[in-house]
């Protein structure tokens, strides 16, 4: 069984080295208020994100927080437009708080599908700690998110998710690449 991190660090003055290992797959169990969320993390297809979320994730940065936002929303926090999905990351719960750096987007490869998970920022062309698990179809929202993680296991707890769950902790597990 994982622990959270207690009182972890969350602000960094710059952004972490590559830490992925080549020819290494990964995935993330996010354990919620509503119970484990597992995800293929796809260093394939989005590598800084990757590299960002499990550097971030081994350093405790998201045990603790909430998910700050709950999409399509009617009050509170901006969402993507045309997107379902929950969105957490944020140290403030503000929507505009990371981890003191930013990294380089990776080009958009596939769809915000259901159980996508992606990075949200403000800005394109850089992420940061916030990310997106989509709850349903979000297939249309704006190509600018970098997606970087399917959702594999979990999805009652993912489709029970609301707006104050709270991510107890993030654990990360090296496996076997994609083929």
């Amino acid at each position: 069984m994982h622990a959270a991190v207690t009182h972890p660090s969350r602000a960094f003055s710059t952004a972490p080295a590559r830490t992925l290992e080549k020819n290494v797959g990964y995935c993330a169990y996010l354990d919620t208020s509503r119970g484990v969320i597992s995800v293929r993390l796809r260093p394939e297809f989005a590598p800084n994100a990757v590299n960002d979320f499990v550097f971030l994730a081994r350093k405790g940065f998201y045990d603790g927080l909430t998910f700050s936002q709950l999409c399509p929303a009617t009050a509170g926090l901006a969402c993507p437009a045309h997107a379902a999905a929950a969105i957490a990351g944020d140290p403030t719960g503000t929507g505009t708080g990371g981890p003191g750096y930013t990294v380089k987007a990776d080009p958009v490869i596939g769809e915000y599908l259901f159980g996508s998970v992606a990075m949200l920022s403000p800005n394109a062309a850089t992420i940061g700690s916030q990310f997106f698990v989509s709850t349903g179809d979000s297939s249309r929202v704006a190509r600018k998110y970098d997606i970087f993680g399917q959702v594999t296991d979990g999805l009652p707890a993912l489709a029970e998710l609301q707006k104050g769950d709270t991510i107890l902790w993030v654990a990360i597990v090296a496996t076997a690449p994609e083929p």
